[in-house]
């Protein structure tokens, strides 16, 4: 019988959940937000929100938010809220609901707001009431059809929200809604709208877009005299009726785009006199009729692109007085008429591109007075002479993309004014002398991407003002001598990706005022001398990407202005003596990616004003000695990237005003002594990714300027001392990605300016005075050594030092004196380090440093430090106040192991193997006041153990394996408050630990294997106010409060032997307490009942237990049932339960299944009886049956079913609020007795 009422409590027992799902938002109006209800919550839901949330606030209103929720239904009952008039809106969105009672807000007497949408409704029916309803959205359903017969007479609704639906129509619906200003229903099924709106004259915004109405009758819109935007587009309209819009004098927004509009006629737009803007994009406009657009003289914006008008008459335009820019590109517009535009005078911008433009007449673009750009690219003009005439004040014609081949003469006459000429992508393969006549004031004229083969003598005649003149992407193979002759103030000229292979003598005569020539990608192999003469004021010249093998003397004669020459990606093998003379300005030489193998002397003699030069992967592998002397103002040098080997005596003789040096990328093994003389004043050397294994003494000899230097990714192993001495200006020495283990003693002298140093990888020793001389060094970081030792004094020298970095790195011993003579440093930081030893003194002579922190403690946690020997900080000052050894290996703190941080107030320990606290161990730390032992092996406390800590308040000894507590264990310890001994395995408490005097207010025993208290405890404890001995063995509690009273306000007892409690006893003895716990006694239900009575009706509060699933409780407190409870558990009561469940809110489901296993109990209790009255031997040898066994099998399947559950639910919510326990059947069941 007990087994079948176990069983019966499980299936019970509730699941308790522990959110609110429906909080109260404080705003203007109170908001009841509810988010992620399901079926059958909602009531029950709204119901708990049911409390004032404005208290001592007076608020005007209310609002209900309901979201992501699965509600189906929506009934009169459903919305139980307190004061439904105070309710202004209420939102449902996105709640699967597909049913809404007719009279479901029948009581939201005073809603103005009813929002609807994202749901599953197919139909919607509301009674009368919401007078006072405003808006209406009810998009995003799945709504067929709205009758007026579902809706009351709403004559305070402005906004109708139906968009997103399967709507195929709206006919005689409107008219319930007579002050009607805004209708959205786009994304519908409509076809028509006929009769729709003659009930709306208040209308203002119609949106109607992704429909599929065919037509906009005469009258449709005759009564909207207060319309503003009107959105039809993504229909089918096909038919504009005339006059349609003849009554919308207000309109400013018509937008018809992706239809099937055909014709415009000079009627469909009459009345229209405000209209702002008119989008016609994308229907099927074959013709737009003279005079259409009379009547809109405001529009500022229209767009007619993607249609299929073939001929712009005469006057199609007319009309449009405000418009700026027109765009009539995409039309597949074939041809212009005469005064096509009509008289449009503030036009400044007309886009006819991308069109099948054939003809266009002489006077197409008359009455455009103001036209200054007219785009025409990408057409089939064919051009005639004057045809441009009429546009006298045009600037800008862009007539890229035609097909014109041929370029006759007076093409371009009338344009007197233009400025910029584009005709790239033309197919243009001559131009006849006298083309360009008449463009007197063009500076701009580009003819990239033609057919051009030769530019002949005289093409260019008229344009005597041209700045820029573009060529690029032609067949051009020759040019005739002076065909740019009458260019005289050209200054730019691109002649890239042609196909010219030799530049003639004085192809470029007359271009005395060019400035910049691009001659890159032309195939050239030929040079020849006089090549260049006229272009005195040349400054750059671009000859990358040809195929010239060899620079001749005398090739560059007549540049006596150029600052720029780029011969980069030739085939140059050779550069003769006198290369390059006559170039006595130039500033920069690009020579790179060319095969130049060998630089000899006096290659760049001429060159005295060259302030850059390029020498980049030209498979350099000899510098000849005076190989660059000329070059007497050389400023940067680059010889990156070629196989330079060694470097010679003497390289780079001559270069007395270079500054920046570049040789990366090269396999130099070896540098010569004196290679770097005359390199004075170079201040940037970067001579990175070679293949040097040793610095030799005076390595960079010579280099006395320098002041950045980059050695990384050579092979460097070894620096001798004296390597850098003679640097005495170097900031930054980069030595990453090398191979050096060891830093002697002296490998810096000389470099008293460095400021920044930068280390490889796995350095194994620092010696004693490695950095002497680094006086200027202001961080230094050590990364990735295995086993790296610093010996004493490794970093002395370093005065100026403030931030010392060692990562990733393992450390032996940190030795004695390791950072002496530091006076700068702040910070010394150790990430991700092993440190075994600490030696004696390790840290004496930091003055003021923070270790490991950004607060100036010293945090040497979780280093893996075995051993931290006595006086390690020793003439160690910093302005903290706090040492975390945490999480670290030490087994033994030692006598005087802390002297020289007597400053400090906290000190952390926790988390390390700590046996043995030999005496005197926190010897002059007077003032601390928090210690943390937890986690670690002790084993027994002594009286000396603590006896130096005068203020310790604070002490937790959490977590170890204290056995033993001798006398006078903190007899010393008189400030102190708190003590943790919880996890340990004391088995007994001596009040002699402490003396009579102390103040002790917080002491945690729990977890211990304590079987008693002495009852004097209160007594010499008279301070404490919290008390935890929860979890030990502790069978009675009743002499230990009946010795003397107390002032506990916290009393922890629980898992314990208890059996028994004296409530009353326990309240008298301590009159202040607030917190009791008692859970997982041996205390009976009635009992405990009793007792929890008692504590009740003195406002004392006890802790309930967190376990979900324990049945046997008084209140949430665990109790233990009696065995005779548990027999006497009556077949009625099961029958109770059972007539319970049809009156409750569970699942249709649930019940059933209940009540299928408690009439299943039943029978099997009555066979079970029977069974044993029939065979009473059978039931004495036999102590479980089958039937029990099933039983037992059940309830586990069961048990675990609601533990998944209910840790699902949980991860779910747990942000959402503590546990809320509800009584359970056992709580009921004893109550009830």
């Amino acid at each position: 019988m007990a087994l079948y009422s176990l069983c019966l409590w499980i299936i019970l027992l509730p699941v308790v959940y522990t959110d609110s799902k429906c909080n109260w938002r404080l705003t203007s109006c109170a908001l009841l937000k509810c988010r992620e209800l399901v079926i059958g919550e909602i009531e029950s839901a709204l119901h708990e929100a049911r409390f004032n949330p404005t208290t001592g606030t007076e608020f005007p209103c209310s609002n209900l938010d309901i979201s992501h929720s699965t509600l189906d239904r929506i009934k009169s009952t459903s919305l139980a809220v307190q004061h439904p008039w105070k309710y202004t809106e209420i939102r449902l969105y996105r709640n699967n609901i597909t049913f809404v009672q007719e009279n479901a807000f029948d009581k939201f007497e005073n809603l103005k707001g009813l929002f609807i949408g994202d749901n599953r409704l197919e139909s919607i029916k509301l009674a009368n009431g919401m007078r006072q309803l405003e808006m209406l959205d009810l998009s995003n359903n799945k709504l067929k059809n709205l009758q007026s017969s579902d809706f009351p007479k709403l004559t305070n609704l402005t906004t109708l929200e139906i968009s997103y639906n399967q709507l195929t129509t709206l006919a005689g619906l409107l008219c319930n809604f007579e002050n009607l200003e805004e209708l959205r229903a786009h994304h519908n099924q409509l076809t028509t709208i006929d009769g729709y709106f003659r009930c709306n004259n208040k209308l203002r915004v119609i949106d109607l877009v992704y429909n599929k109405i065919v037509r906009i009758g005469s009258t449709v819109f005759s009564n909207l005299v207060e319309l503003v935007s009107l959105h039809f587009s993504d229909n089918e309209i096909g038919i504009l009726e005339n006059g349609a819009f003849e009554n919308l004098h207000k309109l400013q927004t018509l937008h018809l785009q992706e239809n099937k509009i055909r014709i415009i006629t000079a009627t469909t737009f009459v009345g229209l006199s405000n209209l702002i803007s008119l989008n016609l994009d994308d229907n099927v406009l074959e013709t737009i009729e003279p005079h259409s657009f009379s009547d809109l003289k405001k529009v500022n914006f229209l767009r007619l692109s993607r249609n299929t008008v073939k001929i712009i008459n005469s006057n199609t335009l007319q009309g449009l007085e405000s418009i700026d820019i027109v765009d009539m590109s995409l039309l597949s517009i074939e041809k212009i008429a005469g005064h096509a535009f009509g008289e449009l005078p503030l036009v400044k911008y007309v886009f006819v591109n991308d069109n099948e433009i054939r003809e266009i007449d002489r006077e197409a673009f008359s009455g455009l007075p103001n036209l200054v750009s007219l785009y025409l690219f990408n057409n089939r003009i064919v051009l005639k002479p004057f045809m441009f005439s009429e546009l006298n004040n045009l600037l800008h014609l862009t007539l890229n993309g035609n097909q014109f081949n041929h370029i006759k003469a007076d093409i371009f006459a009338g344009l007197n004014n233009l400025k910029t000429l584009h005709l790239n992508n033309c197919s243009i393969s001559s131009i006849s002398v006298g083309a360009f006549h008449g463009l007197k004031h063009l500076k701009r004229l580009s003819l990239t991407m033609n057919a051009l083969k030769e530019i002949e003598a005289d093409t260019f005649v008229g344009l005597q003002k041209l700045l820029s003149l573009s060529l690029d992407n032609n067949q051009i193979t020759r040019i005739e001598p002076s065909s740019f002759y009458e260019l005289e103030i050209l200054q730019y000229l691109s002649l890239t990706d042609n196909e010219i292979y030799k530049l003639e003598k004085n192809t470029f005569q007359g271009l005395r005022n060019l400035s910049n020539i691009n001659l890159s990608k032309l195939s050239i192999n030929v040079i020849e001398a006089g090549t260049f003469n006229g272009l005195e004021n040349v400054t750059d010249i671009n000859l990358s990407e040809n195929n010239v093998r060899k620079i001749e003397g005398n090739t560059f004669v007549g540049l006596s202005k150029l600052l720029n020459l780029n011969l980069e990606s030739n085939q140059i093998t050779l550069l003769e003596g006198n290369a390059f003379f006559g170039l006595n300005t130039l500033e920069f030489l690009n020579l790179k990616n060319n095969t130049i193998p060998s630089l000899k002397s006096n290659t760049f003699n001429g060159l005295e004003k060259l302030y850059k030069l390029n020498l980049t992967y030209l498979t350099i592998g000899e510098i000849q000695k005076d190989s660059f002397i000329g070059l007497d103002n050389l400023e940067v040098l680059d010889l990156s990237s070629n196989q330079i080997k060694i470097l010679q005596s003497e390289t780079f003789l001559g270069l007395l005003k270079l500054k920046e040096i570049y040789l990366q990328n090269n396999t130099i093994t070896e540098i010569n002594k004196f290679a770097f003389k005359d390199l004075i004043r170079v201040e940037t050397f970067d001579i990175s990714h070679n293949n040097i294994s040793s610095l030799e003494k005076h390595a960079f000899s010579g280099l006395t300027f320098i002041k950045f230097l980059n050695l990384s990714d050579q092979n460097i192993k070894s620096i001798e001392s004296g390597a850098f001495e003679g640097l005495e200006l170097l900031k930054i020495l980069d030595l990453t990605k090398n191979k050096i283990k060891s830093l002697v003693a002296g490998t810096f002298i000389g470099l008293h300016n460095l400021q920044i140093l930068d280390l490889n990888n796995g350095l194994n020793s620092i010696h004693g005075h490695a950095f002497n001389a680094l006086e200027n060094v202001g961080i230094l970081g050590i990364n990735n050594s295995a086993v790296l030792k610093l010996d004493g004094n490794a970093f002395r020298g370093m005065s100026k030092l403030k931030v010392l970095n060692i990562e990733n790195s393992q450390i032996d011993t940190l030795n004695a004196y390791t950072f002496q003579r530091l006076p700068s440093l702040k910070n010394l930081n150790f990430k991700n380090c092993i440190i075994k030893i600490i030696a004696n003194k390790a840290f004496s002579d930091l003055n003021g440093v923070a270790i490991n922190s950004l607060l100036n403690n010293v945090v040497l946690r979780g280093l893996s430090i075995e051993d931290l020997k006595p006086g390690a900080f020793i003439n160690f000052t910093f302005w903290g106040s706090s040492l975390d050894l945490s999480f670290n290996r030490l087994t033994t703190i030692y006598a005087h192991n802390f002297e020289g941080l007597e400053q400090i107030i906290r000190l952390d320990l926790k988390s390390n193997k700590i046996k043995n606290i030999e005496s005197l161990s926190f010897f002059g730390l007077q003032d601390v006041g928090y210690l943390t032992l937890a986690n670690n092996s002790l084993e027994i406390i002594l009286a000396d153990h603590f006896e130096d800590l005068h203020k310790l308040k604070h002490l937790d000894l959490s977590y170890n394996q204290i056995k033993i507590l001798s006398a006078d264990s903190f007899s010393k310890l008189k400030q102190l408050t708190f003590l943790g001994l919880k996890f340990n395995k004391l088995e007994k408490l001596d009040s002699s630990i402490f003396k009579d005097d102390t103040i002790l207010e917080q002491l945690d025993l729990s977890k211990n294997q304590l079987s008693n208290l002495p009852n004097e405890l209160f007594s010499r404890f008279g301070f404490l106010v919290k008390l935890n001995i929860s979890n030990n063995k502790i069978s009675s509690l009743n002499s230990l409060f009946s010795s003397s009273k107390n002032i506990l306000i916290e009393f922890y007892a629980s898992s314990n032997a208890i059996s028994n409690l004296n409530a009353t006893l326990v309240i008298e003895a301590s009159p202040n307490l607030k917190m009791i716990g008692l859970n997982d006694n041996q205390i009976s239900c009635s009992k405990l009942k009793e007792i929890l009575k008692v504590f009740h009706k003195k406002g004392i509060h006890y802790i309930k237990s967190t376990d979900n699933f324990a049945t046997d409780k008084i209140d949430g407190v665990t109790c233990q049932v009696e065995e005779s409870t548990l027999i006497d558990f009556e077949p009625s009561l099961i029958d109770s339960e059972l007539n319970s469940l049809n009156s409750s809110d569970r699942s249709v489901l649930s019940v059933h299944l209940m009540k299928s296993l408690i009439e299943t109990f039943k029978m099997a209790q009555v066979n079970q009886n029977k069974s044993n009255s029939n065979n009473p031997a059978l039931f004495v040898n036999n102590k479980t049956s089958i039937i029990e066994v099933l039983l037992v099998v059940t309830c586990i399947l069961i048990c675990a079913g609601k533990i998944i559950s209910s840790f699902r639910r949980y991860c779910c919510r747990r942000a959402c609020g503590k546990f809320t326990h509800a009584p359970s059947s056992m709580e009921l069941i004893n109550a009830a007795t």
